[in-house]
């Protein structure tokens, strides 16, 4: 065995500086193979090669930029809008992004949670109601040709003239035995009827006192009557449902119904007491026309909650005697006020309507 060394037969000579021409004689078969340093160790085929292959890069980077943009475009909810406007996609896509303004949002939302509005044949049940248990109370404590407990004279019946103009004449008709009931009948409804409404004094009103307080401070002479009633009836159905006025177990409003209760009662004992029936017992009368005013609170909450402005209207009724067409004198009473819409649903002021007629009652 032999180990066989091979070595170059000329020596390479290297220099360093870059401004130097490196020759190498390694490969005899290639005596003129050299690299030039204008070239920077490229020859003209590759940097062509690399500027080809930047042109192409630089085209797909442009390329990927335009298709960003366009994506881009297309997501555009106002892009879409145009595009599905006549689609079948539209009513979808303008529910999904056309919403109103956050405040306008808000108002609608508090509209629709409110209660409806109550209807007229509902609310003409519960006055009649409350109307018929003021005949039974006065047919079971103050009956007719009863005797009367004490001597009164005409001129010692003082009857409110809040209760009408016809207060005198009322005041004579409680000597007619036959008359007295029908007198009584008024002045009973009308005494609670006046505790419904918003300018009766904040004692004797059966409202909630907070109602009564914020309507006697508003001034409606400094409005527009017609703008007033429109935002009156607004304030009045957002305030019960704020208040939650129909809710039971308001230990604020309960302990003023009862005393406001006591007050009226005490009210009507002075001029109706000395009429009632010998055997009546006063606790019984008393509890029986509690539970009517409770009734008629209950009643005027409602009234106060409808966007509807509603009234009561005992007409211009001359209690004296009159002749009929043959001839005859009669006379009579109203014993049941017509209950009046002053108002729509929007709150727009309505000719006088009158929803239930007054009641008559002759002798």
């Amino acid at each position: 065995m032999s180990l066989n060394t091979r070595s170059t037969s000329a020596p390479s000579t290297l220099t360093t500086p870059t401004t130097a021409t490196v020759t190498s004689t390694a490969d005899p078969a290639n005596p003129t193979c050299t690299i030039c340093p204008g070239s920077r160790g490229l020859d003209k085929g590759a940097a062509a090669g690399i500027g080809v292959g930047a042109g192409f890069g630089g085209l797909l980077l442009g390329a990927l930029a335009v298709f960003l943009l366009v994506m881009a475009r297309s997501r555009s909810p106002l892009r879409r809008k145009k595009k599905y406007r006549h689609s079948s996609y539209a009513k979808e896509e303008r529910k999904r992004h056309d919403y109103p303004h956050a405040v306008e949002r808000s108002a609608i939302d508090m509209k629709d949670h409110l209660p409806q509005s109550t209807d007229e044949a509902t609310l003409c049940t519960k006055f009649t109601k409350l109307s018929e248990l003021v005949a039974q109370h006065v047919e079971n404590f103050y009956p007719k040709g009863n005797t009367i407990a004490n001597i009164v004279t005409s001129k010692s019946v003082t009857v409110d003239k809040d209760l009408g103009a016809a207060a005198e004449q009322l005041s004579g008709l409680f000597q007619d035995a036959l008359a007295r009931p029908l007198a009584i009948r008024h002045i009973l409804l009308k005494t609670i009827i006046s505790a419904l409404t918003l300018n009766q004094v904040q004692e004797r009103s059966l409202l909630p006192p907070r109602i009564v307080f914020l309507t006697r401070q508003m001034n409606a002479d400094s409005f527009d009557p017609e703008v007033f009633r429109t935002a009156f009836s607004s304030w009045r159905i957002h305030t019960a449902f704020l208040l939650q006025l129909n809710r039971k177990g308001n230990r604020e409003y309960d302990m003023h119904l009862q005393q406001s209760i006591e007050l009226n009662i005490r009210e009507i004992n002075k001029t109706l007491a000395p009429y009632a029936g010998l055997k009546s017992d006063e606790q019984s009368r008393n509890s029986h026309l509690s539970k009517i005013m409770q009734l008629a609170a209950e009643f005027g909450i409602i009234l106060f909650s409808e966007v509807s402005d509603w009234t009561f209207d005992w007409g211009n009724m001359d209690y004296g005697p009159r002749v009929d067409r043959d001839g005859k004198v009669y006379r009579s009473v109203i014993v049941r006020p017509a209950l009046v819409r002053k108002s729509d649903n929007d709150g727009k002021g309505l000719d006088k309507v009158v929803v239930m007629k007054a009641e008559e009652e002759f002798f």
